[in-house]
């Protein structure tokens, strides 16, 4: 997947987390939709948040999930 269409909503929720968390950076990663003994897990956003001066160290942020109704 390419590409994902999230809730602005839930975004802002996640930017706000980083940032009060003191987090610098934050790598994104589209997640592929899964199959989990035939229920479907949907495509996700994950977010793992970190510091410059700990680039090692990096924090995860729970899954925004992906939108289908807007494909």
């Amino acid at each position: 997947m390419e590409n994902i269409v999230v809730s602005v909503s839930d975004l802002l929720k996640l930017a706000k987390d980083l940032e009060s968390d003191g987090m610098e950076y934050v790598q994104l990663s589209v997640l592929d939709p899964d199959e989990d003994d035939g229920e479907v897990i949907p495509a996700s956003l994950l977010a793992s948040g970190f510091k410059a001066s700990m680039p090692d160290f990096r924090t995860d942020y729970e899954e925004i999930e992906h939108i289908s109704d807007f494909d």
